[in-house]
């Protein structure tokens, strides 16, 4: 059973920091990445984001099923000290999908807002969820549920690596 009152806190934090969200305004290559290794690993200091720490990506979103939404465009990441290691966050409009790296005691979740309601993935499944704590890529492939049990399927991929010189 989905617990309404998480639901609401996701909800919470995601309108949290979408108001919070900053400059967004770079482009990068990243590699992708192993699943399995980050829904099981714990975020090491020299991995995971600086906590306070805000950059810009570039990400792409497909949401379908209850509702429909696509977009390619700017987003960001922030390291946080305390829940999630890394909060990516990209939005479209009144659209957003935040994805949250697995942090200490926290796991890693993904919720999409689409104006008026939040879908959020299950407490405690990692299934399709590959968002890492360093900050540099988070790549989704995951159903989320709203508090009346209507699902959306959420494919998101964010690149945040720096570029290297060169």
């Amino acid at each position: 059973m989905r617990s309404p009152r998480l639901l609401l806190t996701a909800l919470a934090l995601t309108a949290a920091l979408t108001a919070c969200s900053g400059d967004d305004s770079s482009e990068s290559d990243a590699p992708a990445g192993d699943a399995a290794s980050q829904a099981t690993d714990a975020p090491s200091e020299e991995e995971s984001q600086v906590p306070g720490e805000e950059r810009g990506c570039r990400a792409t979103v497909s949401v379908t099923g209850t509702v429909e939404a696509t977009w390619e465009g700017k987003a960001t990441v922030r390291g946080e000290e305390a829940g999630p290691s890394a909060v990516y966050l990209t939005a479209d409009g009144k659209q957003t999908v935040t994805a949250y790296a697995k942090g200490e005691d926290f796991p890693p979740s993904v919720n999409f807002y689409d104006g008026t309601q939040v879908f959020a993935t299950q407490p405690g499944t990692a299934t399709g969820l590959d968002i890492r704590p360093n900050g540099k890529i988070a790549e989704i492939d995951a159903e989320a549920f709203n508090v009346g049990g209507k699902t959306v399927q959420v494919v998101a991929s964010f690149d945040c690596a720096k570029k290297k010189k060169g």
